[in-house]
């Protein structure tokens, strides 16, 4: 939370009162009482003698009063990686092993797909991995519809809603039904929309957190995804932060375990970039379903990437190397058959080959020696003619020169 502290015990000082203009993070409201100014007027010496500071509800992922979108494809667990985050925020547990949690605060989730059952069965096995009785978790409320943005009655509600339970903060899964399909590729349309979601969480002290999903037509699909391929217009503008979840293979059903990227930043400073393991096992599985995270560096993964990727050409070439040896003894075992030679032709027919493949057979078989050059004849119709051609050269045990 970027907050501007009085530098002096005066809490009444025109420095003082600069928190509400931080907290307020730029929404345009009218005055609340007559005469007052629309627009506040901060002097440099209110500015520089003011003490801004960043509050940090998960150190590295999650600033306090910045608003925040959490995105990524379809099957790349934005709601359940959504939900984790919420139980830590709401236990002070670390997010993913790895992301301290200053403290615990007050969370609530507005879910509008799924339903109740799949949000019971994705907290239930975050709480088993986590080993947190899900159940005795006071500070975490859940809501299985999401409100819409353009809807006055709909913000009304959510005020009274964030009055009566005073979250630090809620998340609103998915952005998509909170706001109509009306205008989506204009900024300044979807602009508004958001700007009425800030005017009513921040002056309250709640950090909204919205999940939304990324445009198909992506350059790289299994990259490491950036604000400029979330869908819509005004998402990326309006982000103050951000989660981006992206996968580094495709979804598989039959694979119990899910490869993303994963990335976080801000204006409050923070950035990093991570390969994430999500294994959940399948339904017919002992106990059934499971849930379990493995998070490394992005730079980690991509080495790694890199050698299973090397280690793939070397067995490619190994393969490719096997079947061509596996070539060269065919043909060897069938020239042996030839004692009064045979041509290239002849062996190319024999092996259904390409002209070039036999021509690389029959150097390979001459460079080991295993056969030599001889002419041949060849019969047309009632004439014949003498052609080049080879015959093997015999061992005395008569054995291949490849296994």
């Amino acid at each position: 939370m970027s907050i501007a502290e009085n530098s002096t015990d005066d809490n009444t000082s025109s420095v003082g009162n600069l928190e509400q203009f931080a907290i307020d993070g730029g929404c345009v409201n009218e005055p609340d009482a007559e005469g007052e100014p629309l627009f506040r007027a901060v002097t440099m010496s209110e500015l520089m003698g003011a003490n801004y500071r960043v509050d940090f509800l998960c150190r590295g992922v999650l600033a306090a009063l910045q608003p925040a979108i959490f995105g990524g494809p379809q099957k790349a667990f934005k709601t359940s990686i959504a939900l984790l985050l919420a139980v830590c925020l709401a236990t002070g547990t670390k997010f993913l092993g790895h992301f301290e949690v200053s403290k615990a605060v007050k969370v609530c989730f507005f879910s509008g797909e799924g339903g109740l059952g799949v949000i019971q069965d994705t907290l239930r096995r975050i709480g088993i991995a986590l080993g947190i009785d899900i159940s005795i978790i006071d500070n975490l409320l859940v809501t299985d519809r999401v409100p819409r943005l353009d809807n006055v009655n709909h913000l009304d509600a959510v005020k009274k809603y964030l009055e009566e339970h005073n979250p630090a903060v809620i998340f609103l899964d998915p952005l998509y039904l909170a706001m109509s399909g009306a205008d989506t590729t204009n900024v300044f349309s979807m602009g508004e929309r958001l700007r009425a979601l800030n005017e009513l969480c921040l002056p309250l002290g709640v950090t909204p957190v919205l999940l939304h999903h990324l445009r198909k037509n992506r350059f790289d699909n299994f990259a490491p995804a950036g604000l400029d391929d979330l869908s819509m217009a005004g998402f990326a503008e309006y982000a103050g932060q951000w989660v981006l979840l992206s996968r580094r293979t495709a979804y598989d059903a039959d694979d119990p375990t899910h490869r993303l990227w994963v990335s976080f930043g801000g204006r409050a400073g923070h950035g990093s970039a991570w390969g994430l393991d999500i294994t959940e096992g399948t339904v017919d599985d002992t106990g059934g379903r499971i849930w379990q995270t493995d998070l490394r560096r992005q730079d980690d993964v991509r080495a790694e990437a890199h050698g299973q990727q090397a280690q793939k050409q070397i067995e490619r070439e190994q393969s490719k190397q096997a079947e061509f040896d596996a070539l060269v003894n065919r043909a060897y075992a069938w020239i042996v058959g030839k004692p009064l030679g045979a041509t290239n032709r002849n062996l190319q027919a024999m092996l259904r080959v390409g002209v070039a493949k036999t021509e690389q057979i029959v150097a390979q078989l001459r460079e080991s020696g295993m056969i030599e050059d001889c002419t041949v004849e060849v019969k047309t119709g009632t004439s014949s003619r003498t052609v080049d051609g080879f015959r093997a050269v015999k061992s005395e045990e008569n054995e291949t020169l490849f296994v």
